[in-house]
Formats: C-alpha cells, structure tokens, sequence
C-alpha cells in the first residue's frame, strides 16, 4: 500500500502537521513519500519536491520572461479588495502535477494544505486514486477565504469572485473520489453541511504529537534558559503572526488590561513581532525548533489561546503534552478538549472581559492543576502513533 502525501510546504501549521504525519508513518514501516511544492528537507529519498519543467531554447525563454503567471493573474483579481481578511487562494495554479510518477503509483493520494499549489481543475480530472483529504482549515469547501468570519465580512465585496471559485470547485470535485477528515468534530460539521462537500464521508482523527518531544521538564532550568522570572506566573501566547485578529491577541490585550494584579504574572509571547507589545511581557520571536519550544512549554504555567475561530491547533496539544494547563475561548476545537478545572479553563464567550475573568482566578491562585494527569490524558489523546494507526486503518478501509 503507497501513501503519498501532498501539502503546499512540509513547515508552518499545517505543513508541520502534515510532514509530522508521514515522519510518523515512516518510522512505522508503512510505505509513504511526501511531495510538496516547497521543502529546505531535499535530501530526503521520500521527499519528493515539485520542480515544473522548464523549456529549452531563446523562444522557449522570452516567452517564459513575459508570461503572466497564474498566480500573478489571480493577485490581480485582488487589486482594489479590501485587505481585511487572513488569506484568500485560488483554485488554479500552474503546478499541472497530476503526471508526476510519484502520485501515479501511489494506492491512497492524502492531501492536507494545498493552496498555492494544487490546480483543482486538471488535478481531480486525472488523478483517479482514492483521496485522502485531512482539512486544517475551511478552504477546501468554502471558496476563496480559509475562515467563515472572513467570508462573512467580505461577502458583498467578494460576491462575483466567489461565485466563480465555487462553480470551479463545485466542477472539479463532481467525479472525485475523495474521504474527508478533520481533526475537530466543529470542523467536520461545518465541512459536512457545506454545499461543496457534503456529499463526501467524512471522519473525525485528531492530529498526534510526538511525546517523547513534547513532555513534563525541569521548569526552574527551562526558566534559566530563556532568562525568565522564577517567581512569576508566566502566561504563553503563541501565533505565527502575533497580529492575525483570528488568534485574538486584541482579546487577550483587552483581558490583561482588566486584571487588578499587575506584577504576578510575566506574558511570554512568541511569533512574528506586533506593533506593540503589552506591559509585564517577554518577546522571544520565533521558534521554529521543537525540542526548544518544549522548553518554552516547560517554563510556563499556563498557555493562553484568544482565538476567534480554529480547528484543533497544535500548539494546544503541544502544552497538553508537556503538562501546562490551557486557558482559551470557547470554540473550535478547544471547546471539545479542555475541561474546565481538569486540563485548562474555557471563558464563557469572547470578550475580553470573559476571558479577563477565568484568567485572573488563575493567576491568584484559586485553581491548581495536575500536570501529570494533564499529560497522562494527551498522551492517550493525541500521540503520534495512535493517529498513524487511526489513518493506517481508513486507508484499508477505503481500499477494501
């Protein structure tokens, strides 16, 4: 049984947890490769990165130097948009991969985060293998936004433009031979009732986490390593781009704000620096190395997710792992894992003042946790071999 994996990139969010998956399946034994348009991991043999194939000849060349690219003919579909959203994709690119030997021999073809990548009409025309389909956001069955919100705010301005996207994907899937899964039940039920993939089956299988990275440390050392107060509580909030409205860092400000304590608490925040940052917080940047984020985890007391909308976000399991409590809003994913008082704490709504509340009880000291049954739980949740196991199961399922 082949496996190939197809994801935009083998980093970020998405791409990590992707390149997570296939790394646990190869250590398995399971016969599986990862193709990708972009990977600083070339060297790898089952790692196949997508090279488009350049035409030779002084004809051959100029015409390539004036062409207008697909992408750049999809940017401008955007001039003059308003720019309040996250990311908007196109389902068309000139990536015409469907030829590659590396997705023609495979017996299950899994995708994950495509965009950029994938050009839906001549991909799912030819590719006649069993697909896989692991969603990490809403795009696959919404149009161009990658979150409802988005598309909410946007809908009057984006109307003609979206109504195009949606007849192209609504053609490109009408034969496609697709199982969907979402790592979140609310992902699932949005992706089950949307127009675009209701007719799909759709599975729920959360994303794993490798526990032998992720774990309970020593938390005065991890302290010393980054030149943290000892004794403080120290918060965790972390976002790729700290200024993303979705991850609700604006929540988080308005909550800090209301507290009555001032000098308790330190707020660690990692990820693309903002504008400006909060009293009583360190800035460390971004980390793109596991084994010292698992540190950072070590070195905090709690993690803290604002969010407005996400799916099941890693950086959640991550702190479940290590043994650090989560503080976050009320939706997505979080609302399905975090018990209140046992594994973290859910605010009663969004707002600020809501959060304000719950996070001040526990900087006070009102509620204790216990970090090893914290992890003790997550482990039997969210490991890396159980999620192989789950996805190795719906491949011979799908085949049989």
């Amino acid at each position: 049984m082949k496996i190939v994996h197809v994801s935009t990139s083998a980093t970020g969010g998405a791409g990590g947890a992707a390149y997570r998956l296939y790394k646990g399946m190869l250590s398995q034994g399971m016969d599986v490769s990862f193709f990708t348009l972009k990977s600083k991991r070339e060297d790898e043999p089952h790692l196949h990165v997508f090279k488009k194939k350049q035409s030779k000849g002084i004809l051959s060349k100029i015409k390539n130097r004036i062409h207008t690219s697909q992408k750049q003919k999809n940017e401008l579909r955007l001039v003059g948009k308003p720019k309040n959203y996250e990311m908007y994709s196109f389902p068309t690119t000139d990536s015409l991969v469907y030829n590659e030997k590396v997705l023609q021999e495979a017996d299950v073809i899994h995708l994950h985060w495509i965009s950029g990548f994938i050009n839906y009409p001549s991909f799912f025309k030819n590719i006649n293998t069993p697909i896989v389909w692991t969603l990490h956001d809403m795009n696959p069955f919404q149009n161009g936004f990658h979150y409802l919100n988005d598309h909410n705010n946007n809908a009057n301005d984006f109307l003609a433009l979206e109504n195009e996207i949606q007849e192209i994907k609504t053609k490109s899937y009408h034969e496609a031979n697709i199982n969907v899964v979402a790592p979140s039940n609310w992902l699932k039920e949005a992706s089950e009732t949307s127009r675009l993939f209701k007719k799909f089956k759709h599975h729920t299988i959360a994303n794993g986490i490798d526990t032998t990275v992720f774990k309970i440390q020593n938390k005065s050392f991890a302290r010393t390593v980054f030149n943290l107060p000892q004794n403080k509580k120290i918060i965790l909030f972390i976002s790729e781009d700290i200024s993303n409205k979705r991850k609700g860092f604006d929540i988080l400000e308005e909550a800090l704000s209301n507290l009555t304590i001032n000098e308790d608490y330190t707020l660690v925040a990692i990820g693309k620096r903002p504008k400006r940052m909060l009293k009583n917080t360190v800035f460390l940047g971004s980390i793109n190395d596991e084994r010292l984020m698992a540190l950072v985890y070590a070195a905090s007391d709690a993690f803290i997710l604002p969010s407005r909308e996400d799916n099941l976000p890693n950086v959640m399991l991550e702190s479940f792992l290590c043994g650090v409590p989560v503080i976050a809003t009320p939706v997505g994913g979080m609302k399905e894992h975090i018990e209140h008082g046992i594994n973290g704490l859910l605010a009663n709504d969004m707002s600020g003042i809501a959060l304000s509340k719950i996070l001040g009880d526990y900087i006070n000291g009102s509620i204790e946790f216990d970090n090893k049954k914290i992890r003790e739980v997550a482990v039997e949740k969210f490991s890396l071999t159980g999620q192989v196991k789950k996805y190795n199961q719906l491949y011979r399922q799908i085949l049989k």
